[in-house]
């Protein structure tokens, strides 16, 4: 028996080309599968590309469009913006757009849309930003200690942000957090009291019900003057009531450990990892993964499918 589901698709900014297709799809899934499942869809190849080369960006769907901000190219961070309509792509070839800059340059912040605003943090932001369709861009007056690539996801009309770079004030020193993070609209940035067991940044999050989970990333730590780098394949399992936390390293299940991934949740409590990189080494460009696996989690344990 299967039983086919078409729902709405919590994205995380780094998966929007997945998100794009698969909202495009009705997945179907065994509804008798416990701990493992197993799904299978195309790929379908968009002509849109960027109309400037970037990194370290942030996109996020606002009204079923793509939007692209800022980022680093040439040595520098950029507050160019973009735009892409897939409803257009079906009419005729189209592109991205440009629409307006940002009013400051930034990379590393992350972007989510929550009530029709699309929100930006942490990078080189000196404040919260926000952007709609109707009034552009404009600032909240919130500051946190400069964090970049942070994981973001929106729950009960908040934004939880996870982990992320942070910079030692003077000195420059960077090192992965453990923070969580809760921002509140209207009251600001607030500190959780329960931290991730690793730290980590350039990873991926969803939260269902009130359990948050993490994925993957990149973790440092320094021998002696020897900054070393390690791509994780654990996840974490925070209860956002409860306050606990527990980790589990998922390489036993066939989970690659990913840096960058793209993480989109799909139905049936599937965790769709995308893309991204198993290792990262100063100085030397990582090679890009093109596989994607699920990790199915909430059916009588956790489970990941290659």
């Amino acid at each position: 028996m299967t039983t086919a589901h078409c729902r709405s698709w919590v994205v995380v900014p780094h998966s929007l080309w997945l998100a794009v297709l698969l909202s495009l799809l009705c997945l179907s899934v065994p509804a008798e599968a416990q701990s493992s499942y197993y799904a299978f869809f195309p790929w379908v190849t968009q002509s849109a590309s960027l109309q400037f080369s970037q990194a370290l960006g942030a996109g996020a769907v606002l009204n079923n469009k793509i939007y692209v901000f800022g980022g680093f190219s040439a040595g520098s961070p950029i507050s160019l913006a973009e735009m892409f309509d897939p409803a257009e792509q079906k009419l005729w070839p189209s592109s991205f757009v440009s629409i307006a800059s940002m009013p400051t340059a930034s990379y590393g912040h992350t972007a989510i849309t929550m009530d029709n605003v699309i929100y930006m943090l942490g990078g080189s932001l000196p404040q919260v930003l926000l952007y709609d369709e109707t009034n552009g861009y404009s600032w909240l007056n919130y500051q946190w200690t400069t964090t970049s690539y942070w994981s973001s996801v929106v729950w009960n009309n908040t934004i939880l942000l996870t982990g992320g770079q942070m910079i030692t004030s003077g000195t420059r020193t960077t090192y992965a957090s453990d923070q969580i993070v809760l921002f509140d609209p209207y009251s600001g940035f607030r500190q959780l009291s329960i931290r991730l067991s690793r730290s980590r940044y350039f990873h991926g999050s969803v939260v269902i019900g009130t359990v948050l989970y993490v994925v993957g990333g990149l973790y440092t730590t320094y021998f002696g003057t020897t900054l070393v780098t390690t791509c994780l394949s654990s996840m974490e399992t925070i209860d956002l009531l409860e306050g606990t936390v527990s980790i589990v390293d998922l390489r036993s299940e066939g989970l690659t450990p990913r840096c960058d991934p793209g993480i989109t949740l799909l139905p049936n409590n599937l965790i769709a990892v995308v893309g991204g990189t198993t290792s990262v080494t100063d100085g030397i460009a990582p090679t890009p993964e093109s596989s994607v696996q699920l990790i199915g989690v909430g059916y009588g344990g956790t489970a990941a499918v290659t």
